[in-house]
């Protein structure tokens, strides 16, 4: 399960800073709204990985797993950066969307 996290954090990585590295450069490419998408999609994937985390290592045992303070710690942190990124999503996209289709609506 982890190996699909690391591999999906760092695929994200790439699309991120292959736009800074463009940006840094004076080439401002248009897919801005695609890295905060693929930044959600990430929370997203995080999430439901860590519901089944929780439900194999943490409920099915009649113990308790270890590391159950760190899995808190991480989802809270984690919603934490999703709740952020929506935020920003939502003033920096959705703004665009009304003010489109005012736009088209006044022509």
């Amino acid at each position: 399960m982890i190996h699909v996290g690391v591999i999906t954090n760092a695929s994200v990585h790439v699309i991120m800073y292959a736009y800074y590295f463009f940006c840094a450069s004076g080439k401002r490419p248009g897919w801005k709204k695609i890295v905060t998408s693929c930044q959600i999609l990430q929370f997203i994937l995080y999430f439901m990985g860590a519901v089944v985390v929780m439900y194999y290592d943490h409920l099915t045992t009649k113990i308790g797993a270890p590391g159950a303070r760190t899995l808190f710690f991480n989802v809270t942190f984690n919603t934490s950066l999703f709740l952020l990124f929506l935020n920003f999503h939502s003033k920096s996209y959705a703004n665009n969307i009304i003010k489109h289709s005012q736009h088209k609506a006044s022509q």
